[in-house]
């Protein structure tokens, strides 16, 4: 048979903040909105090779960000089958994120990837058996259609990793909407079909809600900037001049206190002491002048 994927909204048994991980119920035998239900006898002998905890069911093209842990002490209890999962919050910022939403339970659902090897039936309810455990995923499916974009506003999601976790809504809205374009329904699945496109569409009008969020966002941006913008005008405009007898060194202008006051070329200082040269070349021009008369 092939791969399997089942959402459960998870119940958190426990949390360790210290070391960073939760105790999620990562399965149960309640009847699902397939109409199946799933044996909680697990085979985990493959898991365990590799318990890795993915974002989103990224089996491939993974991305280091989508490796957000590892899962531990996979246990059945009576009401269901129970994981750790401990998130790598010290190399994948994208991992304290994550553990963060399910803590304030912004999150609110794994989902596990397995291989059914056979199916029974119980009155009219088919039940899959021999369950191969390949992987199970934190899914980026909020608790209220408004969760993502309250955790944006009161500042426990940064702007980088809502629009993450829109881009992860997005691309499992599209892979939801493959499924429906290239599987006809049998008969008797009709009523799944409709149940699936309800789901479709409530994600894509999370979609468009959360988008609508984040373009209120950039408008409150761009009016604080034209506000700074303004302020910053206001402050040059009130900056003192410098004084208006100064250079840019600080140090008085030509013509000021430290120079010799009128001085030109062709000018004669008066206070001056007289060389003997000097005198001659007076004398001499007082008698030319007197000839001249």
């Amino acid at each position: 048979m092939e791969k399997k994927l089942k959402l459960y909204t998870t119940t958190i048994k426990s949390i360790d903040d210290e070391n960073k991980s939760i105790r999620f119920r990562i399965s149960d035998d309640s009847i699902d909105r397939y109409g199946e239900k799933v044996d909680q006898s697990w085979n985990l002998k493959n898991f365990l090779k590799n318990p890795i905890g993915l974002w989103n069911h990224k089996s491939y093209n993974v991305e280091p960000e989508d490796v957000l842990g590892q899962w531990s002490d996979i246990k059945t209890e009576d009401d269901g089958t129970y994981g750790t999962l401990t998130f790598d919050v010290d190399i994948n910022p994208k991992a304290l994120t994550v553990f963060n939403q399910y803590v304030k339970r912004t999150l609110r659902c794994v989902s596990v990837g397995f291989i059914p090897h056979s199916m029974e039936w119980e009155d009219d309810t088919p039940v899959l058996k021999g369950n191969e455990l390949l992987e199970v995923s934190c899914v980026p499916i909020p608790a209220n259609a408004n969760a993502v974009a309250l955790a944006l506003k009161d500042g426990s999601l940064n702007t980088k990793d809502a629009q993450w976790m829109l881009r992860s809504m997005r691309d499992g809205a599209t892979e939801l909407q493959e499924q429906l374009n290239k599987n006809k329904p049998e008969e008797g699945e009709e009523k799944h079909v409709e149940e699936v496109k309800t789901q479709l569409k409530d994600l894509s009008d999370l979609i468009v809600n959360l988008g609508e969020q984040f373009s209120a966002l950039d408008t409150k941006i761009e009016a604080v900037s034209g506000e700074l913008t303004e302020v910053k005008s206001t402050v040059a405009e009130l900056k003192p001049a410098e004084p208006s007898g100064s250079t840019e060194q600080g140090q008085p202008a030509k013509g000021g206190e430290d120079d010799q006051p009128g001085a030109g070329e062709d000018e004669f200082d008066e206070d001056a002491e007289l060389t003997p040269e000097l005198q001659a070349q007076i004398d001499e021009e007082f008698a030319s002048e007197s000839q001249q008369q």
